[in-house]
């Protein structure tokens, strides 16, 4: 059973996902940026350009189930 957030990173990491919600880190070690850091610099700079990268993620992704129920569980919540 996954209990802390590093347990969960850690656990995902090794099926070759990243965490959307934790960011990336660049080849030369700078923090990126989520999908929603990118809509906060818009609103805290006024930048186009993270605007841009946002629509283009949400075009991408847009229909696109993101969340699926794994084997069991629902049966197990319900």
């Amino acid at each position: 059973m996954v209990t802390s957030a590093e347990k969960f990173d850690a656990y995902i990491a090794k099926w070759g996902h990243e965490p959307v919600w934790r960011g990336r880190v660049g080849e030369d070690g700078t923090k990126g940026a989520t999908p929603f850091d990118l809509l906060r610099r818009v609103d805290d700079t006024g930048e186009s350009l993270p605007c841009a990268l946002f629509r283009e993620y949400a075009g991408e992704f847009k229909g696109r189930r993101q969340l699926v129920w794994s084997p069991g569980l629902r049966d197990l919540l319900e």
